[in-house]
Formats: C-alpha cells, sequence, structure tokens
C-alpha cells in the first residue's frame, strides 16, 4: 500500500488540467441537461443500430457516474443523455453528425423531425 497521500490530485476536464476540489466546485455549479432521443431503426436493422450507439456511447455509460443510458421499446432505441450547459452544444453538434452515418438504418417518424425526436432540458435536482 502506498503511504502518499494525493492532497490536490489533477484531472483532465475538457482539455484543461485543473485540481480535482476546483473541478467538483465547477461542476456543482453548473447546471445539468437532460436530452432524450428517440430513433426509429427499420425493423431489420434495429439490432445494428443498437449496436452503433451502443458502441459510440460505451465509454459514457460506463464512467463514474454513468452520463448516457439506452432502453429499447419493440420498435425504438432511445438515448438519455446527462451534460452539463457547456457540454451541450459541442456534444449535440458531434451526434449529429453521427446520425448523418446512421441514417440508412433508421425509418423518419415524418418530414419535420426526420429520423430522431429529441427532447432537451434542465434537470430538477432535489
Amino acid at each position: 500500500m502506498n503511504d502518499k497521500i494525493i492532497k490536490n490530485p489533477f484531472i483532465k476536464f475538457n482539455n484543461e488540467i485543473i485540481e480535482l476540489p476546483v473541478l467538483i466546485r465547477k461542476k456543482k455549479n453548473m447546471k445539468t441537461k437532460v436530452s432524450i432521443i428517440r430513433f426509429k431503426p427499420k425493423p431489420d436493422c434495429f439490432d445494428e443500430f443498437l449496436e452503433n450507439v451502443k458502441e459510440r456511447s460505451k465509454e459514457r455509460a460506463m464512467s463514474t457516474p454513468p452520463t448516457h443510458y439506452l432502453m429499447t421499446t419493440p420498435d425504438e432505441v432511445i438515448a438519455i443523455v446527462l451534460r452539463t450547459e457547456t457540454e451541450l452544444s459541442e456534444s449535440s453538434s458531434r451526434g449529429v453528425n453521427w446520425l448523418d452515418t446512421q441514417r440508412h438504418l433508421l425509418l423518419e417518424y415524418n418530414e419535420e423531425d426526420r429520423h430522431s425526436i429529441p427532447l432537451t432540458g434542465s434537470l430538477v435536482e432535489y
């Protein structure tokens, strides 16, 4: 067992090296946004799309705490994503770029929503 105690460990956050206590204070002051995104894979592409979205979100789903969850219904894959306000814009943009590579696996909901139905709002914390 190592007798050395790290008093102020550093961590990389948003391409910045920051002390862990400072990061915790910053994160407490950031509003958490929750996005729920519905996808409707073509019936013969359901498993392929589910595997693709699982692979894309694996790191965030396995993080501590997890920030990405998936659920399925008989005909939909639904992603639930937690992000800070500052992460939302960049993350959403990357998500749309990824979706462009997956559209061939999805059915359109309608002319307006097309291949996904996203809903984003602020997490209400107790």
